[in-house]
């Protein structure tokens, strides 16, 4: 789910600006818009389209007056004495519920659970987190609801390869034809004959056993040896008696 605006309803500015500029730093590209009052919160709530409503986080505490300058809930509302301030937060939830939207909502107090029936006025888009000293729970809390209410990506399908199977057949060892000792007796009597060049680079099965570039220099080493040892020229004028 991407959240396009924060509502925060909270009539203490000093905490309002610490919630509100800790969410403008973690999710700057969302609105952030403060409500003090129950009473602004239902005009601002029912203006809200259901399109905007679905990209919509409320943070919300518990108590809260009904409006500024202070007037007393009970008479605002026409109910009796039994509604107070205290659950403030708790009436804005079910207003907002009623029209049948599941708008996510934080319940950001100081109160405890055990002081107010939290159990009966959530639901799976509502969080209930207390205010401590650290921001990080009601980060927490924001971060499961747009979780849950994210649509689940589909996932690629992935072509089906054939799996390549090895051979089980045991197959004997190759052998290598024999080195050629380059010092060796033979060796240095076949460099006196370029006759002897084959018999060098090849094994005993007829397959060379040199690289291809050490074979050449072989060759070249053996062909200058034997140009050197070779007398060059005409032969020798015999001196007649």
């Amino acid at each position: 789910m991407n959240i396009q605006r924060f509502i925060v309803i909270e009539d203490d500015l000093q905490q309002a600006e610490t919630i509100s500029r800790a969410l403008r730093r973690r999710y700057p590209e969302a609105q952030t818009e403060l409500i003090e009052t129950e009473n602004d919160f239902y005009h601002r709530f029912d203006r809200l389209t259901p399109e905007e409503r679905k990209l919509t986080l409320i943070i919300s505490d518990v108590m809260l007056p009904w409006a500024y300058p202070a007037q007393d809930t009970a008479h605002a509302l026409g109910r009796g004495a039994s509604v107070t301030f205290r659950v403030a937060g708790v009436r804005c939830w079910q207003r907002s519920r009623s029209q049948g939207n599941m708008v996510p909502w934080v319940y950001f107090t100081v109160l405890d659970e055990a002081s107010v029936d939290f159990d009966s006025h959530r639901d799976a888009a509502t969080r209930y987190v207390q205010k401590s000293s650290s921001i990080k729970p009601l980060f927490d809390a924001i971060a499961e609801l747009t979780a849950a209410n994210r649509p689940e990506e589909p996932v690629a399908a992935v072509p089906n390869r054939p799996k390549r199977r090895r051979s089980c057949h045991w197959r004997p060892p190759q052998q290598q034809p024999d080195a050629v000792v380059l010092n060796s007796p033979a060796t240095r009597a076949s460099s006196r004959s370029p006759a002897g060049h084959a018999q060098l680079e090849r094994g005993r099965d007829g397959q060379s056993s040199l690289p291809s570039c050490r074979r050449r220099r072989l060759l070249l080493e053996l062909l200058l040896a034997w140009k050197t040892k070779t007398p060059s020229g005409p032969p020798p004028r015999q001196l007649r008696h």
